[in-house]
């Protein structure tokens, strides 16, 4: 017995042990209801990751009994259940809805004897998102195009400290002459796919047409907070740095064109202040679900079984916390470092070369800092894909395994805390 179904049933009043009945009980209940769940979703989607995280680990321990895993397994599909009903029912977010019903095939298959499996069906269909590959396309290219800036303000202080006719002074301000037009251009236009990727798919949701009678039941208010909840880091980002793009385009040039150091940096200090909001708001509401299952450890009316499972769900939830909590400090301290670096610029202290290229130098540092944090960061994710059992079966059963499943070799991974890893490491469709 896990805590997972208990949890559901005490915070929402929702029985979800039984997954079939799912529907036609959220069918009965009122209006405001519904809302309070859906407005959840991302919580419960948490949650069900880190049960996931926590089976996936399990899988590999012999400690852990067979009849302990397929209560993890059984309670999984009914947690992913109630989020495929939330998902397409009332969310209408397709790519969650393909993902929760492949982890669902995934775990059909798991207590089946390699002969009786369906490798058809347990076969990962990899399918391709036009919203999806927006996010991923901008966000791999952002940091080459933040590069290429950086570094050409880098490569123009250097400029400062040779002679005018020299051969590099020559070179780079050729370049620049080429490269400045572009990147201007390039400094708005490169936001408008995502940003009208996120206004269309918003509009979509608000606007009550091609809606299921669910989705719709919501109010176009619940609708559009949900959708400014998930979407927010993004459109915040996008929207003031596609405006200041256009300006310092078509507006301020000319004798205007000392302005946009003052506007960049205003900028910046939005992009340190939504870094440091987005960092306090994520860790916060996933340290709150952590919270209510220590509280369920500290009443001490738990059952052994499950008061052992509830531990090893909390020491889960310190590795996800962890994680996210890195990954958006080291955002936070980047963004933080540019503007320290955009403080150079302003032209007070840019008279000086050697402070223009210390801001250039701290600029395209971080950027590398950045790059390499991150991906260090990335390396330590947690396992919550249900394909990543799907390599781990040598005998009848998926969990008669032939690997090394002693403690020590099962353990969580220990995941540093955002100070630490800072310190060792220089930098819904």
């Amino acid at each position: 017995m896990t805590p997972i179904l208990p949890r559901i049933k005490k915070i929402y009043g929702l029985d979800i042990s039984k997954p079939e009945l799912i529907a036609s009980i959220l069918s009965k209940w009122s209006s405001d209801e519904r809302v309070d769940l859906v407005k959840q979703h991302d919580i419960i989607a948490f949650e069900y990751r880190v049960h996931c995280a926590k089976l996936i680990n399990d899988f590999n321990d012999s400690t852990v009994t067979e009849e302990t895993k397929k209560q993890q397994t059984l309670d999984a599909d009914c947690l992913a259940t109630l989020l495929l009903h939330l998902n397409k029912d009332y969310l209408n977010v397709q790519r969650e809805v393909d993902r929760l019903t492949q982890d669902k095939i995934i775990r059909a298959q798991l207590f089946k004897k390699d002969e009786e499996k369906d490798k058809q069906a347990i076969s990962i269909h990899t399918k391709s998102y036009f919203s999806k590959s927006i996010r991923d396309t901008t966000g791999s290219t952002n940091v080459m195009r933040l590069f290429t800036t950086r570094l050409r303000r880098l490569l123009l202080a250097l400029t400062l400290f040779n002679n005018t006719l020299s051969t590099y002074n020559q070179f780079i301000l050729l370049l620049n002459k080429y490269a400045t037009p572009f990147l201007l251009y390039l400094g708005w236009a490169f936001f408008i796919p995502r940003l009208f990727g996120n206004l269309f798919f918003t509009l979509k949701h608000l606007l009550p047409y091609n809606m299921s009678p669910e989705e719709k039941s919501l109010g176009w208010k619940t609708r559009l907070s949900i959708q400014w909840a998930a979407r927010w880091p993004e459109l915040g980002n996008d929207i003031t740095w596609f405006i200041v793009g256009l300006l310092n385009c078509f507006v301020l040039v000319g004798p205007l064109m000392p302005v946009v150091v003052f506007v960049s940096f205003g900028l910046q200090i939005c992009d340190v202040v939504l870094a440091a909001m987005r960092l306090y708001i994520d860790v916060k509401k996933y340290t709150d679900l952590k919270k209510e299952y220590q509280l369920l450890i500290k009443g001490g009316k738990l059952e052994k079984d499950v008061h052992t499972h509830t531990q090893s769900m909390v020491e889960h939830f310190n590795q996800h916390i962890a994680y996210e909590a890195n990954r958006l400090t080291v955002i936070l301290c980047s963004a933080s470092m540019i503007l320290v670096s955009l403080i150079f610029m302003i032209p007070v202290l840019a008279a000086s070369p050697v402070l223009l290229l210390i801001g250039g130098i701290i600029a395209t540092t971080t950027s590398f800092m950045a790059v390499g944090s991150l991906k260090y960061i990335e390396s330590t994710k947690p396992k919550m894909d249900m394909s990543a059992l799907l390599n781990q079966s040598t005998g009848p059963g998926f969990f008669n395994n032939k690997k090394d499943t002693s403690p020590a070799n099962n353990a969580l991974p220990k995941v540093k805390s955002p100070a630490r890893g800072l310190r060792n490491n220089a930098s819904p469709h």
